[in-house]
């Protein structure tokens, strides 16, 4: 029998980190993951000594080497690096980042020096079972490229490959996501593809995160797919987000037979005082299976997944057409959102070119290029 278990996005940055004191700090997943043979964690913000942000789009995470302390308190065992913050503050961070996990003899995966360690499976041995672990992220800014330091891309091909050479010498093989739509709280059809595809060529179950919403699960064709935990440990600025503090640990049992159960451990975190990560019980937790019950039917209807996600849409379009627009200023994108000046976009000849090249594989190759350019 082999236990090992998979929580969402930890990212504590050091303002919090100055208020946390980590021998006081307690969770109710302590008795679970003691009793596991492997926890696993996705490690969102990278560790470094002096802030040194990229060129992104989008907020940089951050934080320092407290944070393995804090790791150790809760038993983790290895980490996930493979997200879209691993680079924000360079390959400096990276490398800083990477040099604490050894000191602290914490294992992670999912980035590296170049394209082959960050690709590198994680292989754990134990009670005559062999699994192995591979960790790929959505492309963002973080990704190795052409061989560059960072974290392991989303590439089907590639990563088709993988998954087909690392299950020749395992027993099981988990893939880990760090994708999908953030802060939607369903998969999005495209990501459900994907990720059956992923189960289609050889992975026994399918971890996924980043979207900071508990996403639910399904089981297709024998392999767990969990679409989204949520968040880990990932403080906001709105303490009464419901949604942002819920997280889900999964727990997966893989018997003497080689065959995989699973168990959602759902808990919210509390970072208002005592810093805990409080498991959900009673009434609380029975409310919780209904809600992961009704995504979960959700997630088999293909019909309602694709209503949903067009219901989704129509609510953040607007920041979409915003960003296609060429205004570069605060000033002119708020005349345009008054209709002062007109949408770039109502030109019907600019509306099929934008579809042509983003569309057809061998523009979108063109126009990346161009775009990844200076």
């Amino acid at each position: 029998m082999m236990k090992l278990t998979f929580s969402g996005d930890l990212a504590l940055n050091n303002s919090f980190l100055d208020n946390l004191d980590i021998n006081n700090c307690s969770t109710d997943l302590n008795d679970l993951f003691i009793d596991s043979d492997l926890n696993i964690v996705n490690l969102e913000a990278p560790i470094v000594n002096k802030l040194n942000p990229i060129d992104k789009i989008g907020i940089h995470l951050s934080t320092d080497d407290r944070i393995c302390d804090f790791l150790s308190k809760i038993n983790t065992d290895l980490v996930t690096l493979a997200n879209n913050h691993i680079l924000d503050h360079g390959v400096s961070g990276l490398e800083n980042t990477i040099s604490n996990l050894d000191k602290s003899k914490i294992n992670y995966l999912g980035a590296g020096s170049d394209l082959y360690s960050a690709s590198k499976a994680f292989i754990f041995d134990k009670n005559n079972i062999k699994v192995g672990i591979l960790n790929i992220a959505e492309n963002e800014f973080s990704n190795s490229y052409n061989n560059s330091p960072g974290a392991n891309p989303l590439d089907i091909i590639y990563n088709s490959k993988q998954i087909i050479n690392t299950k020749k010498s395992v027993d099981k093989l988990i893939l880990v996501v760090h994708g999908g739509i953030e802060l939607y709280s369903l998969p999005t059809p495209r990501f459900k593809k994907l990720l059956r595809y992923f189960a289609d060529i050889g992975a026994d179950a399918i971890i996924s995160h980043h979207t900071h919403r508990y996403n639910g699960y399904e089981v297709y064709n024998d392999t767990p797919i969990f679409y989204g935990l949520g968040n880990f440990f990932f403080p906001s600025v709105n303490d009464n987000d419901y949604e942002w503090s819920l997280g889900v640990t999964v727990e997966l049992n893989i018997d003497c037979n080689k065959n995989i159960s699973f168990l959602t451990h759902p808990f919210l975190q509390n970072y208002k005082s005592s810093y805990q990560i409080n498991v959900l019980k009673e009434n609380a937790l029975s409310d919780f299976r209904m809600r992961e019950n009704k995504i979960n039917q959700i997630i088999l209807n293909d019909s309602l997944l694709n209503q949903k996600f067009d219901l989704f849409f129509n609510q953040i379009k607007n920041n979409y057409n915003h960003f296609l627009q060429p205004y570069t200023s605060k000033i002119l994108h708020k005349l345009y959102s008054l209709g002062i000046i007109p949408s770039f976009l109502n030109n019907k000849f600019k509306k099929r070119l934008y579809l042509n090249i983003i569309r057809c594989e061998a523009h979108r190759e063109m126009l990346l290029k161009l775009l990844r350019e200076n």
